[in-house]
């Protein structure tokens, strides 16, 4: 597997991945989500991590974040004290 792409948005930290062959070949023929994580921070951030599949490989990793404090504006973390999460498969 390979990072072949990252947005250029500013925003999220989103890479797009590619690999020779299928991590699920079951999904072959398909294209969607897999599952996501929302997690919020002891420090009020909240951050959703989403990883998608096309033709049964994974193709992108998701990582977006909002500043829950009052000031709002602070910059993404380099690492983080989970408080609380949710899991949702596919």
């Amino acid at each position: 597997m390979l990072v072949v792409a990252q947005c250029g948005c500013g925003e999220c930290r989103t890479v797009y991945l590619d690999s020779d062959r299928p991590q699920n070949a079951s999904l072959r023929g398909t294209r969607g989500y897999i599952g996501r994580i929302e997690i919020r921070t002891t420090s009020d951030f909240g951050i959703t991590i989403t990883l998608d599949q096309f033709d049964g490989k994974l193709d992108e990793l998701y990582v977006n974040y909002v500043d829950l404090s009052d000031d709002g504006h602070r910059p993404f973390p380099h690492d983080w004290d989970e408080s609380t999460h949710l899991v949702q498969a596919m």
